[in-house]
């Protein structure tokens, strides 16, 4: 059973480059690298409790997760805050700082990786980690073996990804300096669209090229009998006997799935000039959180012991909530505008049914959040209290265990109400944002308070997890 999974984890991280390999356009990026790193996260965590440098791998890899996620604040800030005439700036700031971070940050992930594995590698018997040209008989003993080229290549293709999406954008320099009487400098930001063009085909070029050698690599990992059976004798002997580990890393897995569930619920809305239908319709539909409390519900599941047929029933009902808001906020949005209403009967009719089904979809997001309330209530009562392994546990050591629980569950009672005041102010921003402008704030203001109190309830029960499984 452990060579089964150990063989899906290699696999799974190759699988993770998919998401990864692909350019981006300044900070748009196609396919969400942060998806690349929570599968890089997940899927590492098996091995990183074998070697404590694909631990810190795995830390680095769940740090990029947050990182890539600020890509998404950064689009909401240079299409929905900025004025028109600082979108390019906005653009190559923003690049810019992306830029760096991924270098400082992503870079280093993917050296621990392939670092923990040439660990592993030294200890483990193995046929692919350390396979070399010829390395002990070679007359060069000092050639890489396939690790070692795999990861100079790798962070050659992260230098390279990283530092070409951000080169195009300086051609917004020349942009804000040009002076065509009296220089003849060229505005540069003419030809924006042929920069990109040229500085996507490589960055596509090198990361396909990358993407086979990682997909190439793990596949022979995962098909080195004698190392995963080597790997999964210790990890059976030394690490599934280990109950609270296993807890704790379920329990983080599916926090971390609930808070990008939260985050992602926040309406982004690009102010495009002269296109009202984007000014209107949401960046991110409500579908994909909608669809990540079901995986959270699922991933939760084994640590609470709550009603997973009501868990899956909001979530569904979520799911079909959403998707029928985004279909008429979308028809709505195409054919008319919110002037229309008093002229147009049809008009009318159609912002009815997108206000019933908004309406719907914050009903089917409250019950969703009552689900979530009373799993994590749960978790509570399973999974924190006194430290497992702890002598002498008397009465006392147990009412304290019952006033922790206590505690652990008001924030949550606030979480639960931040959500109903959350989803009112979605069904308020529909109805008046066209007179009260200042409606798109109050609706942030609301979605921030949720979103704090979320990650707040959550970082408090995974601190009282952690003590309970603490001796073990």
């Amino acid at each position: 059973m452990a060579d089964k999974k150990i063989r899906k984890d290699l696999i799974g991280i190759a699988i993770a480059c998919i998401f990864i390999f692909n350019p981006n356009i300044s900070v748009i990026d196609i396919l969400p690298d942060f998806i690349g790193y929570i599968i890089l996260t997940l899927c590492v965590s098996r091995l990183a409790d074998i070697n404590e440098v694909l631990e810190e791998a795995r830390i680095a890899f769940n740090r990029m997760i947050w990182i890539d996620l600020g890509k998404i604040i950064a689009i909401f800030w240079i299409f929905g805050m900025n004025v028109t005439s600082e979108y390019t700036s906005s653009l190559m700031l923003w690049s810019f700082v992306f830029c760096v971070i991924e270098i400082l940050f992503a870079a280093p992930a993917f050296s621990k990786l392939f670092a923990g594995l040439m660990q592993i590698g030294d200890y483990y018997p193995n046929e692919a980690i350390l396979r070399r040209k010829n390395r002990l008989f070679s007359k060069e003993p000092r050639a890489k073996n396939e690790t070692e080229r795999v990861r100079s290549f790798t962070m050659a293709f992260i230098y390279i990804k990283a530092i070409l999406c951000f080169l195009p954008e300086l051609a917004d320099i020349t942009n804000l300096s040009y002076d065509e009487f009296s220089t003849g400098t060229v505005d540069l930001y003419q030809f924006i669209g042929l920069l990109r063009f040229f500085a996507f085909v490589p960055v596509l070029i090198i990361g396909i090229v990358w993407l086979v050698k990682m997909i190439r690599y793990f596949v022979s990992l995962s098909k080195d009998t004698v190392f995963v059976g080597a790997l999964s004798e210790t990890y059976s002997t030394k690490i599934l006997s280990k109950k609270g580990s296993f807890v704790k890393r379920g329990v983080q897995a599916s926090f971390l799935i609930l808070i990008i569930a939260s985050v992602l619920t926040v309406d982004l809305r690009l102010t495009v000039e002269d296109t009202l239908y984007l000014n209107k319709i949401n960046f991110i539909p409500d579908i994909i959180p909608a669809i990540l409390f079901l995986v959270f519900f699922a991933v939760i599941k084994k640590y609470s012991q709550r009603n997973a047929k009501y868990n899956i029933g909001s979530s569904v009902f979520y799911i079909v909530a959403a998707t029928a808001s985004f279909v008429c906020e979308t028809y709505f949005f195409a054919e008319y505008s919110y002037t229309a209403i008093i002229r147009s009967d049809k008009a009318l009719i159609a912002f009815c049914v997108m206000i019933a089904t908004v309406a719907l979809k914050g009903i089917a997001f409250i019950l969703v959040n009552f689900g979530v309330y009373k799993t994590l209530c749960g978790v509570i009562s399973a999974h924190t209290g006194y430290v497992l392994g702890r002598e002498n546990v008397t009465e006392a050591t147990e009412r304290q265990a019952l006033e922790l629980h206590k505690e652990l569950k008001n924030p949550l009672k606030l979480m639960a109400g931040a959500s109903i005041l959350y989803a009112a102010s979605d069904v308020a921003y529909e109805l008046l944002i066209d007179s009260f402008g200042f409606m798109g704030l109050v609706n942030m203001l609301c979605a921030a308070i949720f979103i704090f109190l979320t990650v707040k309830a959550q970082s408090e029960i995974m601190l009282a997890v952690n003590t309970k499984y603490m001796l073990e």
